[in-house]
């Protein structure tokens, strides 16, 4: 975006905010954080095709985020990251 490449990115604010002060905090006063209305929150995991073990550890990935989310860890770290 500081160099005129990207107009916008849509993200959460809580992971925005740590990207941008991670990867260029001099300039963070030049970035404008917008709320908006957006869908509601998923999990997603993005692996390549050809990674090996792809599938595997997708599915390894899924069963470890299902059993989060039934056992109340998933709402708690929500909660205490104020995601909603």
């Amino acid at each position: 975006m500081l160099e005129g490449r990207i107009d916008f990115v849509t993200q959460t604010d809580i992971v925005g905010s740590q990207v941008i002060h991670q990867l260029c905090p001099k300039e963070q006063k030049r970035i404008v954080i917008t709320p908006m209305d957006m869908a509601p929150l998923s999990n997603c995991l993005m692996v390549g095709n050809k990674t090996d073990g792809a599938k595997e550890f997708i599915a390894r990935f899924n069963e470890g985020l299902e059993a989060i989310r039934a056992n109340g860890k998933l709402s708690a770290i929500y909660k205490k990251y104020h995601v909603e």
